[in-house]
């Protein structure tokens, strides 16, 4: 569906299914660093996410233990730093990684429940961007009243 300068998929899958990237395959891809976070938890050192176009890779690392690389969607190329929904997609994959190395549950992923996929606007509502993908109730010209 079109929103614009992008396209949102249909739909967005749950983290769990996202393609693990091996240290070797992440050291020879050509990629960007765009953010770093610090340590979330006991045993959480810090997180830093990649722009490796077409996508993201999240690297969260620990206090013990090989880093964890995952790849996150990419919905608009980050030109001027990362876009609110790509980061997104790129907490839940965080979350999905400290989650299983942890042992660390949160309700960020609870959106899922058991399905490997959700509609798009049930994802945006439950990140408070419910009106994304709605018709704006303004005309254009009426944006800043």
């Amino acid at each position: 569906m079109a929103t614009g300068y992008r396209a949102l998929p249909a739909e967005v899958r749950h983290p769990r299914l996202s393609a693990r990237v091996s240290a070797k395959e992440f050291e020879g891809r050509t990629k960007s660093k765009v953010t770093e976070g610090p340590s979330l938890y006991p045993g959480h050192a810090g997180t830093e996410i990649w722009y490796c176009n077409p996508g993201y890779v999240v690297r969260v690392k620990f206090e013990s233990g090989p880093d964890a690389l995952i790849e996150s969607a990419s919905t608009f190329t980050p030109t001027m730093g990362m876009d609110m929904i790509d980061g997104f997609f790129a907490e839940d994959a965080e979350e999905w990684l400290l989650e299983q190395k942890l042992n660390r549950k949160t309700d960020r992923l609870r959106v899922f429940g058991s399905a490997e996929s959700i509609p798009m606007q049930t994802y945006l509502d439950a990140r408070g961007l419910g009106t994304l993908q709605q018709s704006a109730p303004k005309k254009w010209w009426e944006f800043w009243r």
